[in-house]
């Protein structure tokens, strides 16, 4: 399935500038305001994540090594997006506080495999430390939907 996307540069600028800002945004009343919100902040998350060792310049690198390090940096994004996504549905559907604390931390990748993978690994705040290894791994499945499994 596919999805609209109906872009306005006015509402971009709007959200990076505020995003920049630490301020706070409004007039995200539709899906494509909240699309284009994500698209904002994922961009601003890339801008700001450290991506090459410190003292290093991106601009100092080869091409195709600045290219690799922007797509690697922008399937964690993905992969961190999609964790998030996850507990926000725990949380919604009652399954999180069985789970983890009220605030938990993980580390999340996108896993290179042939396929589309991303794993989290939760750090702090999971109650049950048996699930931590191994930890969460999720699966695109052929249909575009989302097939999760532990392990």
């Amino acid at each position: 399935m596919a999805i609209g996307i109906s872009f306005d540069k006015g509402k971009a600028e709007y959200f990076v500038e505020r995003l920049n800002r630490g301020a706070a945004i409004e007039r995200v009343e539709t899906t494509e305001d909240m699309l284009a919100l994500i698209g904002a902040c994922r961009y601003v998350v890339a801008t700001r994540a450290p991506t090459v060792h410190p003292g290093t310049r991106r601009s100092a690198l080869p091409i195709d090594r600045r290219r690799a390090v922007r797509e690697s940096l922008a399937s964690d994004i993905g992969a961190a997006i999609e964790w998030l996504t996850e507990a926000t549905r725990m949380v919604i559907e009652g399954e999180y506080d069985a789970r983890f604390e009220a605030r938990h931390y993980a580390v999340a990748e996108a896993v290179e495999d042939g396929e589309h993978h991303w794993k989290v690994v939760v750090t702090r705040g999971q109650r049950d430390r048996r699930d931590v290894e191994p930890n969460w791994v999720r699966g695109v499945a052929s249909d575009c939907g989302y097939a999760a499994r532990a392990g």
